[in-house]
């Protein structure tokens, strides 16, 4: 319709059906004309507009939402007096993933729906508050160590403290916040699901697959269950092959990201083919950089025992500076599952091509790509395994 010069059409008319302020036109309202039916209208939702309603809709709105306050329901919540009665009923009966529908479908009042909430908002403030602090005391401290290295002419450690300060500057000034806590918590989360979900689909299928192979592949599970139990007394068969198969899973949530397998896959080839993966590593203790820089004591000078020198509590001095070659540093900071996941976010990617090298023609990498082909065969979604057979260019 044009009107005043202006030109107005259904995104005008549909502002009330939005998913926040700044997406009224990215996608259409929800409606159904007799004009819809029919491909030459030409006016439906794009490729933005569907990438709009799942980032700010579906993952905003439905996805992180549940995903965090499943963790909490597993964790803080699962006592007798809250949820640990619904989480027995429905793992005994084979309906875990139905937990996710109870997340909303349990009435306010019930004593698990209110643990969870209250657990959930406390979690997120608290590690909100955590991850501010730190990152802002790092930057602080890195701060003192480029300026002892600059007043001593150290041109190698200011290189490499330079860079290192501003990603930690970067991420304490515009980074960190409620949302991006919330969406680290969902990953973190997603990744214990992933191991304790995924086990027993792991376990029936990796045999299976092996055994394409004769058997030559991979390890015999039950070899590596036997080995497990031989080595820690005590330990059950079902708990050797759940931890087995956990400990298989999460390898592969942190294993770094492949050009060689881009899909990746969490089967423990015998070849040492890469498993391909998220590219952060969160197999280490969350906050443990908390303890390098005794945040905790960080207001009490008395008081105060970081990591980093001899004499933490003499800011003055050349001693008890952070130090990101000290072995504290890599053991504890660069290993804190929250720390390399805010890095991740400042560190480019060098983007590779491989296909087309020796490598990647090899006959024996090609027959690792077909056995993880029939993996995602068994264990993905159709659209999956497609996406993975043409991204790693089988047919070639």
């Amino acid at each position: 319709m044009e009107h005043g010069g202006n030109t107005f059409d259904w995104k005008d008319i549909c502002a009330s059906n939005n998913i926040g302020l700044g997406t009224v036109y990215e996608f259409p309202c929800v409606r159904l004309t007799p004009m819809d039916l029919f491909q030459e209208a030409n006016w439906y939702m794009t490729e933005t507009d569907r990438v709009s309603w799942y980032n700010k809709g579906i993952v905003k709105n439905v996805v992180v939402p549940r995903v965090g306050r499943f963790g909490i329901m597993t964790t803080t919540c699962n006592t007798p007096s809250f949820c640990e009665p619904l989480l027995a009923d429905r793992i005994s009966t084979g309906k875990t993933l139905n937990l996710f529908g109870d997340l909303t479908s349990m009435e306010m009042n019930n004593p698990c729906r209110i643990c969870i909430e209250t657990g959930y908002e406390a979690t997120m403030d608290q590690i909100t508050g955590i991850a501010q602090g730190l990152f802002g005391f790092m930057a602080f401290q890195l701060k003192r160590s480029f300026d002892a290295a600059e007043l001593a002419v150290d041109i190698p450690k200011m290189q490499l403290i330079g860079p290192l300060l501003q990603k930690v500057a970067t991420v304490f000034q515009t980074k960190v916040d409620r949302a991006a806590m919330e969406e680290f918590f969902m990953y973190y989360t997603t990744r214990g699901i992933y191991g304790q979900l995924g086990a027993g689909v792991y376990i029936e299928k990796y045999d299976a697959v092996n055994a394409l192979c004769g058997f030559a592949c991979m390890t015999p599970f039950i070899d590596r269950v036997t080995e497990m139990m031989t080595n820690n007394f005590g330990l059950t068969a079902a708990e050797a092959y759940a931890a087995i198969a956990g400990a298989d899973l999460k390898n592969h949530a942190d294993a770094a990201f492949s050009s060689d397998n881009t899909a990746g896959t969490p089967f423990t080839w015998t070849t040492g083919s890469p498993q391909g993966g998220s590219g952060v590593d969160f197999s280490g203790t969350l906050f443990s950089s908390t303890a390098y820089f005794d945040l905790t004591n960080a207001q009490d000078l008395a008081n105060w025992d970081p990591k980093f020198g001899a004499d933490g509590a003499n800011l003055d001095g050349a001693a008890g500076l952070a130090d990101p070659t000290d072995p504290f540093w890599i053991a504890m900071v660069e290993t804190d599952p929250m720390y390399r996941w805010f890095m991740a976010g400042e560190t480019s990617m060098t983007a590779r091509k491989f296909y087309g090298t020796s490598a990647y023609n090899s006959v024996q990498y090609r027959f690792l790509l077909i056995y993880t082909y029939i993996y995602y065969i068994y264990y993905h979604p159709l659209t999956e395994f497609y996406t993975f057979f043409l991204k790693n260019r089988l047919w070639q």
